[in-house]
């Protein structure tokens, strides 16, 4: 049996690794670093070894110490277990498809350390790890396992979204963007794959509880405003709350009306009709009437596409305003280099593949 244990005792750490190179895929992990748990478990779990870490660290000053001396005493662990390599291939590979994005991680335990490290995260933080130090960890790794290891992502983003985000998709004409936003507002169904919505596919929904999470959770705006010609613009706003029966009051859901057209400049046209209201007055309408329900999703297709530029200056300003004001998750398929620049992120649509553009 290939293992080991090591212990590893600093002034910020108290680490202590065991190994078993020749197991079953199981952890036991005590870290209190929940995204390393989750990482490490992965390696346990797809590389057939049995892996026990329990660490002591300074985490209430930051996880950089701990994170940093669990790969040292995980490298060091596995080079003791290795021994003297004897009878075994030291080197291999595996590509691993997740979603849209594809990876590939080559190690060599050529006693020459060494890390390549291309891995572009969507995010600084995951919950309240930093992403830094992931390189951390493997370069504290390489370094005592002695070994050379490629990690890289070819191709792809994995498309997971925080609260809160403001994201563009971009792309040529008939690229796919208008039907990429309608799978993710379940407007349209996927041949394959999964959309996840708080944590719950919409592929196995039916149409009825579809239905009630567009209604719910996901906000649309879309190049023209679907307006009511016969209804004001509070009646317009408040329509959406109309379909389902919830807890919410309709004396209540009328104020979010109104706090929200005054959050959009329009709470002097409350009895205005559509008619009476130029086009980027209309597009303001459509946003607010989008945000009535509290969704946790707001899905903007062209949303400026039929606008002069000083009404796409202002639907762009507000956008990104309420993106602040509500916390909610902002999707935008734009041609508008205006609209593009203010996002947080841009994925380019490339062939079915969404890559990353401009940061």
């Amino acid at each position: 049996m290939r293992t080991a244990d090591v212990r590893r005792d600093t002034k910020e750490t108290k680490i202590r690794v065991r190994v078993n190179l020749d197991g079953t895929g199981t952890a036991e992990l005590a870290t209190g670093i929940p995204f390393l748990e989750h990482m490490l478990d992965q390696v346990a779990r797809h590389g057939m070894i049995d892996l026990e870490i329990d660490a002591q660290g300074d985490l209430h000053i930051d996880a950089h110490h701990t994170v940093e001396d669990i790969g040292i005493t995980l490298g060091q662990a596995v080079a003791k277990a290795l021994g003297d390599k004897a009878g075994i291939r030291r080197y291999g590979h595996a590509y691993v498809p997740l979603d849209e994005a594809l990876s590939r991680v080559v190690v060599d335990f050529s006693g020459r350390p060494g890390l390549e490290y291309h891995v572009p995260y969507t995010r600084g933080l995951i919950g309240e790890f930093d992403v830094d130090l992931v390189h951390e960890f493997f370069q504290g790794f390489v370094n005592h396992a002695r070994a050379t290891l490629h990690v890289d992502n070819l191709r792809g983003v994995n498309a997971k979204l925080p609260l809160g985000r403001l994201i563009c998709v971009s792309g040529v004409s008939g690229s796919g963007k208008s039907t990429l936003l309608n799978i993710i507002g379940a407007l349209d169904r996927p041949s394959s794959g999964k959309v996840l919505l708080e944590g719950k596919n919409l592929v196995n929904l039916d149409d009825a509880e579809l239905a009630v999470i567009r209604s719910r959770k996901i906000g649309f705006v879309f190049q023209l405003h679907h307006l009511l010609s016969q209804c004001t613009v509070l009646e317009n706003v408040l329509i959406p709350t109309l379909a389902y029966k919830t807890d919410t009051s309709a004396k209540a859901n009328e104020q979010r009306a109104l706090e929200l057209l005054e959050g959009v400049g329009l709470k002097d046209h409350l009895r205005y009709r559509p008619g009476q209201l130029s086009g980027g007055q209309r597009q303001r309408v459509a946003v607010a009437r989008a945000l009535i329900n509290k969704p946790s999703l707001l899905l903007a297709d062209e949303p400026t596409g039929s606008l002069d530029r000083a009404a796409t200056e202002n639907i762009v300003d507000l956008l990104v305003d309420l993106n602040l004001q509500q916390r909610v998750t902002l999707i935008v398929v734009t041609h508008s280099m205006r609209l593009a620049e203010c996002m947080g992120r841009t994925l380019q649509l490339n062939d079915g593949v969404l890559e990353n553009g401009a940061q």
